[in-house]
């Protein structure tokens, strides 16, 4: 099987995680798409109680859907 991986940059998000669980749970992304952001404000890690804090630019912010 292969992935064809899809780039999608943002200069400012919430979260690219909450973005990704978004668009899976309305099945609007395919497997593959790389969310990346310059900068986010609700940042967390994989578990809904870790919170992720950047300074704009600063930090290599994506994630895999």
């Amino acid at each position: 099987m292969s992935i064809t991986w899809k780039l999608e940059e943002f200069e400012h998000v919430t979260s690219t995680n909450t973005i990704g669980r978004e668009r899976l749970a309305q099945a609007t992304d395919v497997h593959g798409t790389v969310l990346q952001a310059r900068h986010q404000t609700s940042g967390r890690g994989r578990f809904s109680d870790r919170i992720w804090r950047d300074d704009p630019g600063e930090s290599l912010l994506i994630s895999i859907v």
